[in-house]
């Protein structure tokens, strides 16, 4: 009867060390690698694309717009900030705007957020859904 109680107590403390282990496994998730979506604008949306890297929590990267229904003009720069769990909290540093960016990773493939404008476009905030490019 000892025995068994001892085996008893050792599958439950290994199940929970691994279940320890599991969540402990970073404060951040990765989203490095290449992105494209849509940044909702309300007048004429705008594809969105992201090529960011990651180095711990820290995030860099470019970006590029392009307005699909106007004259086709845009925007591209550079992108940085912070992931903190599924989170990304940055700033873009573009040739016509620098907007604050902020992201959940929603699905390992999915960031959804918001692109808040600031001095440049009225101070609007924008909608962004974008998705992980598919490797081949």
């Amino acid at each position: 009867m000892l025995l068994r109680s001892m085996k008893i107590t050792i599958i439950v403390a290994l199940g929970l060390g691994m279940l320890k282990s599991c969540s402990d496994d970073s404060s951040y998730e990765s989203i490095a690698g290449e992105w494209e979506g849509t940044v909702f604008t309300g007048e004429g949306d705008s594809y969105i694309e992201m090529k960011l890297e990651q180095d711990a929590e820290n995030v860099s990267g470019y970006f590029r717009v392009i307005d699909q229904f106007s004259d086709g003009g845009g925007d591209s720069g550079t992108i940085e900030g912070t992931m903190d769990g599924d989170q990304f909290t940055g700033h873009a540093h573009g040739s016509y705007c620098s907007p604050d960016i902020d992201m959940t990773l929603t699905h390992p493939d999915t960031l959804a957020g918001h692109v808040h404008m600031g001095a440049c476009d009225g101070g609007v905030t924008h909608a962004l859904t974008i998705y992980r490019k598919p490797t081949l």
